[in-house]
């Protein structure tokens, strides 16, 4: 059976039409129960519409492809995982190494390979912040010669800071001015900063005890973020060799080289390597392809900006364009926010803003000027909330109390998945949060379940990779929430026979 690439209906349509209103003619409303002269010509607009989605949804699979094919359309390769791991040689008094470009590196199944040479010494560093506006870097011996290449973890899924941030060494003349290789840009984000090594440095008693030290201030005199900010020396950027998601690795040690350098025997990542995804699906891709026909590679209806987020990331599995909003989802007039779920909005939340960076070239003059011009164009992820629930449930005999248990559990994990979950498994829609009814709801449909007794429910948002508890009041809030599964506590009680 040929897939339909456009699955509105004209109920669908007459309600993105409402839902548009709002924002582009607040002064009008669209009302069937009373229609006036607008509503007339929005109803008429939708069966139409439906009348042609119909139309092009019966057409065959094979000339659609051929279509496509004599567009030179293609479907979107796989990507490669990326990310920094750290060598380490086996011990601190060993002689220094130098890791060239392309050499390869064996985490367990999956070969990656450095993007970049990288000098191996014996060197340790930390974090030893001192003052209010400094970010303190503690070296334990001598920095004096190499290129000294320094992973700076930050945790956080868009950037800290703007960049303004001034570097320093402790030398024989005090604080001196050091030029920096800076991949952080200001210590915004995850990246490695570099800085050659110098005889002119001199050891100082700092937070810590006695070593070497350089320094980042801000230039506005604002304070240098470093909470929850990780410092690693002898870092490279890596690359899975492969495509595919398998290169996506958590943080992990013992990971080998391919090739024999020095005494360099230790090797880890610090960080998640993140990235890897699989090939285009040929429904996606024929319904992106199609879509390119209508938008034409510019940004004028909500449809268009969330169908031209696939043409940079196929593995998306959530977007919606928000107009009238801005990024922090309140009202803005002229204002658009495109939310974007990937597929690992987990694990990869906390490096959305490459992917963030990404969309914004890309959308460059692909819309009205003067949404960037006048900075009204927002790219962001959904702000996920953490459903805890308890509940107390009867059941007929004791033999079912573990499978009722157990099942329920199960089911309330499976409901609660933003893409895959809900009533008819596609996942909840931005904005909507199940609560009490939805849950006892699930709960009483359960096999075995004689009646749902107690039902108790608690939120937590997600912020910068932690969860903070949140009164169901405020989700009301948040236009662009999405639900995940926290916890889950089933209580079964045999009912007593009379």
């Amino acid at each position: 059976m040929t897939p339909k690439l456009d699955k509105r209906t004209r109920e669908m349509i007459l309600e993105e039409v409402k839902r548009l209103s709002l924002s582009y003619t607040p002064e009008w409303r669209f009302q069937p129960e009373n229609p006036d002269m607008g509503t007339a010509l929005a109803l008429l607009y939708g069966e139409v519409m439906n009348r042609l989605i119909e139309e092009y949804n019966h057409v065959l699979e094979r000339n659609r492809l051929e279509f496509f094919r004599l567009l030179g359309a293609q479907r979107l390769e796989a990507g490669r995982a990326g990310g920094y791991m750290i060598f380490q040689l086996s011990k601190a008094d060993m002689p220094e190494a130098v890791i060239p470009k392309g050499a390869g590196v064996a985490a367990g199944t999956v070969g990656y390979e450095t993007m970049e040479e990288v000098y191996v010494s014996g060197v340790t560093v930390c974090l030893a912040k001192e003052e209010k506006q400094g970010c303190y870097l503690k070296f334990d011996c001598w920095p004096d010669h190499g290129l000294i290449s320094i992973l700076f973890v930050i945790k956080g899924w868009e950037k800290q800071g703007n960049g303004n941030v001034r570097w320093e060494y402790y030398g024989k003349k005090g604080w001196t001015a050091i030029e920096v290789e800076d991949g952080t840009d200001g210590l915004s984000h995850t990246g490695i900063f570099r800085f050659a090594g110098n005889p002119d440095f001199c050891e100082r008693e700092g937070n810590g005890g006695l070593g070497f030290f350089i320094r980042g201030c801000r230039t506005d005199g604002e304070t240098v973020f470093t909470e929850g900010m990780e410092v690693y020396a002898n870092a490279a950027p890596v690359q899975a060799k492969r495509p595919g998601i398998e290169g996506n690795r958590m943080p992990l040690k013992n990971h080998r080289l391919m090739q024999n350098v020095g005494y360099v025997t230790r090797i880890k990542n610090p960080d998640v390597l993140y990235g890897g995804s699989e090939a285009e699906e040929r429904e996606q891709a024929l319904a992106r392809n199609s879509a390119r026909i209508r938008h034409r590679f510019r940004g004028v209806t909500p449809g268009d900006f969330e169908m031209m987020v696939y043409e940079v990331f196929p593995d998306i599995r959530k977007v919606k364009c928000f107009p009238g909003m801005n990024g922090e989802g309140k009202l803005c007039q002229g204002g658009v926010t495109v939310v974007v779920l990937q597929k690992d909005f987990m694990e990869g939340r906390h490096y959305f803003y490459r992917m963030q960076e990404k969309l914004y070239q890309y959308f460059e003059g692909k819309m009205d000027g003067l949404l960037q011009w006048e900075g009204r164009f927002w790219i962001t992820q959904p702000v996920l909330i953490r459903i805890h629930v308890r509940a107390e449930v009867l059941v007929n005999d004791h033999s079912q109390v573990l499978e009722v248990e157990r099942y329920a559990k199960e089911a309330m994990v499976d409901f609660l998945n933003p893409v895959e979950g809900g009533y008819d498994q596609t996942g909840w829609e931005f904005g909507r949060i199940p609560g009490y009814a939805q849950v006892k709801g699930l709960l009483q449909k359960q096999k075995g379940v004689c009646y749902v007794k107690r039902v108790w429910i608690s939120y937590e948002r997600e912020h910068h990779g932690a969860f903070f508890e949140i009164e169901e009041g405020e989700i009301e809030k948040l236009p662009w929430a999405l639900p995940i599964s926290g916890s889950h506590e089933i209580r079964t009680v045999v009912m007593e026979r009379i």
